[in-house]
């Protein structure tokens, strides 16, 4: 599923690097919010740099050290193409996303876009200036 990934978004996800690291947890965090059906099958909690789930950390390092073997699995067009638009706007703003949507998942339908986005400014201030392009980022591609 990572190399699938790092092919259409031609940035790297080696588990290796912090860069890396946060790239596999909001990428996957995102093909669990469409439904993909590998991915919903890890939980997530808002944590320090956005969702965060403690099971595929311990997947991609075990995959890391080889004490799992990788499989083929498959990433439909659309969920790619979602994933790869956000992750070749930067990883702020893959955090960005990931931050708004996974707000937004906890507080609908009482949290509207304002208290949504002054949600995350107050959790996450430096990503400020992503969080009405996280927005619209979000409606358009129909994860909220």
């Amino acid at each position: 599923m990572l190399a699938r990934i790092e092919e259409a978004t031609r940035k790297r996800f080696n588990p290796r690097s912090f860069d890396g690291r946060l790239r596999i947890q909001k990428a996957i965090y995102l093909l669990k919010s469409m439904g993909h059906p590998i991915a919903r099958h890890y939980r997530y909690n808002m944590y320090l740099r956005g969702p965060y789930s403690p099971e595929l950390t311990r997947d991609y390092y075990q995959l890391m050290e080889r004490e799992i073997r990788p499989i083929d699995v498959e990433i439909n067009d659309i969920m790619l193409t979602v994933v790869r638009d956000a992750v070749v706007r930067g990883d702020g703003f893959l955090e960005a996303v990931a931050t708004v949507h996974s707000i937004y998942k906890t507080n609908a339908p009482l949290g509207d876009r304002e208290n949504i986005i002054r949600m995350a400014r107050s959790i996450k201030p430096q990503l400020h200036h992503h969080y009405d392009d996280a927005w619209e980022f979000l409606i358009r591609t129909g994860l909220i």
